[in-house]
């Protein structure tokens, strides 16, 4: 969380993240490619791995995303901060995230700040201490810097 990003709960549907996404006439174009991404039919493709903006907020000059509150860690924490994980987990986040950009450049968007850190995901895979059947959702966050393709 930053001075961007506050954590707020909705007593009818959990808790969520709030984020000045734009102001006056800077950060439209993130916004509108979030916009772009999270309405239908593209939210509803399987391969879109971006965090939905859920609705917004504007107050003035400002505009505020919603989205969902998620609890897990971001893709670095996982690979570099010593979260135990097997290979095959670790290749499964990796593979889901490289889903998430081709989906980007196929639909004509540039994310230009594809850090680990700009991936997070839902829960933190551990099969070291139980065998789970499924893995977590990668999901894109952070388009500030992305720009539509020519």
């Amino acid at each position: 969380m930053n001075g961007l990003i506050n954590a707020c709960h909705c007593p009818r549907s959990g808790d969520k993240v709030i984020r000045v996404m734009a102001h006056n006439d800077v950060g439209f174009t993130g916004l509108n490619i979030l916009r772009f991404l999270s309405t239908t039919p593209q939210i509803l493709v399987e391969n879109n791995h971006i965090l939905p903006l859920l609705d917004e907020l504007r107050t003035g000059d400002l505009v505020f995303g919603i989205f969902p509150l998620l609890m897990g860690p971001n893709l670095s924490t996982v690979m570099h901060l010593g979260v135990l994980n097997s290979v095959a987990d670790i290749m499964d986040l990796l593979l889901e995230a490289f889903e998430g950009v081709a989906f980007l450049h196929a639909n004509g968007i540039a994310h230009r700040d594809l850090f680990l850190t700009n991936f997070i995901m839902e829960w933190c895979p551990d099969h070291t201490k139980f065998k789970t059947h499924t893995h977590p959702r990668v999901y894109t966050i952070d388009f500030e810097t992305a720009i539509p393709l020519l």
